[in-house]
């Protein structure tokens, strides 16, 4: 009669799996499965972080269109007032207007921050 094999298709001669092999399997399946999770995350955190630049690019380029035309504007007001001032005088009026302007803007919102807070 022939012997039997210690290990015969991954089971030990005596009907029990054989247990290095087995867990050898395991850790090898779990590893393709982390790899495969880190290569999903990895591509959406690629795609995130390109429609995010792709955002900001767009947010500065209208951003940088918006003071460009509040310049034009600016530019525009003094030199209509220009046609009755001096134009240094026309100048210091728009500057005047302007700085007015970002103080109670600044005021405004130093308000609202202020009233957010103590609401919430």
């Amino acid at each position: 009669m022939s012997e039997l094999s210690p290990s015969t298709n991954g089971r030990a001669a005596d009907g029990h799996p054989d247990w290095p092999s087995l867990i050898g399997r395991a850790v090898d399946d779990v590893s393709r499965i982390l790899h495969s999770e880190a290569e999903i995350l990895q591509t959406r955190l690629g795609d995130s972080i390109r429609s995010g630049l792709n955002h900001s690019a767009e947010v500065v380029a209208l951003l940088v269109l918006f003071l460009w035309s509040i310049g034009c504007l600016l530019l525009g007001v003094i030199l209509f007032l220009h046609l009755w001032l001096p134009l240094w005088f026309a100048f210091g009026v728009v500057g005047l207007c302007t700085i007015s302007v970002a103080i109670l803007g600044a005021l405004t919102m130093k308000r609202r921050s202020r009233s957010a807070t103590s609401g919430a």
